[in-house]
């Protein structure tokens, strides 16, 4: 019954969703069904069950759609998949591989949204697996560095987002949004020689500046570098109010396509 009450609630915040307009804090339906989501740290209980019914909706979107679209299905699903407690994402993990890779997988085009859902519940990739998404690859380039990147297959992501730049197939403020995220998980003096490829690739000077600015204001430097290893020094990492902004706004923009314009905002002010 409970789980059924969650299936409820969770297909509701998405129909709404469409048609809501943001308030003045940007809340909409999603995102309070997302901060109703994250207040269940505090009742494991409840949360484990919250886990079921998200975990029942993706292995039975058929029947539950109603006059959702599968991008609006599967993109909300995704994007509230982050706020579960840590063991109740794990719950998410078979069901989404399922959907990802399995032979009831969703539509090419459909895929960002269950990788995206599948990263944020602190599942890796590995290369084979990573390989076998060149649609999402194709299509949805920054989703796929992400995965690479969150999985620690740094070398992957450092060539494809170089040759992206370099082939101009993708704007470098794309990349750029996503930087306070990876740089969480990527050690520090090598994420600095990969910022400074990124800066060194793109073809535009507005570009190069603008990666230059944020290596600078984050304490990278590169006083000291070895120009035979392309080597960097990193400064002390001390994450503001605005980089927190940033990561928060980073996830949403690829995450979760009604929210783009929220992420903007965030990182246009915190520029």
């Amino acid at each position: 019954m409970r789980v059924r009450r969650w299936r409820a609630k969770i297909l509701d915040a998405l129909k709404e969703e469409r048609d809501a307009i943001p308030g003045r804090a940007g809340a909409t339906p999603l995102s309070r069904m997302a901060d109703e989501l994250r207040e269940l740290s505090s009742a494991p209980g409840e949360s484990a069950i919250a886990g079921d019914a998200i975990v029942s909706l993706i292995n039975d979107p058929d029947n539950n759609l109603d006059d959702l679209t599968l991008a609006e299905y599967w993109g909300g699903l995704s994007y509230l998949s982050q706020y579960l407690r840590f063991y109740d994402k794990r719950k998410l993990v078979s069901a989404l591989r399922a959907r990802l890779f399995g032979p009831d997988s969703v539509r090419d085009d459909l895929k960002v949204h269950v990788l995206n859902g599948l990263i944020m519940t602190s599942e890796r990739l590995n290369p084979i697996e990573l390989t076998r998404l060149e649609s999402v690859r194709r299509e949805a380039p920054v989703a796929w560095l992400n995965a690479a990147v969150m999985s620690g297959l740094f070398a992957m992501a450092r060539e494809y987002a170089i040759e992206l730049l370099r082939t101009d197939a993708i704007a470098t403020n794309a990349l750029v949004f996503c930087l306070e995220s990876w740089r969480q998980v990527w050690e520090g003096s090598e994420f600095g020689s990969f910022v400074t490829d990124l800066r060194d690739a793109t073809n535009s000077d507005e570009a190069k500046v603008k990666l230059a600015n944020w290596m600078r204001r984050r304490g990278f430097s590169e006083k000291g570098r070895d120009p035979e290893k392309g080597g960097i020094v990193v400064g002390p990492a001390i994450m503001s109010k605005n980089s927190v902004d940033k990561l928060i706004a980073a996830r949403l923009y690829w995450v979760s396509p009604p929210k783009k314009q929220i992420a903007n905002r965030v990182m246009q002010s915190n520029a």
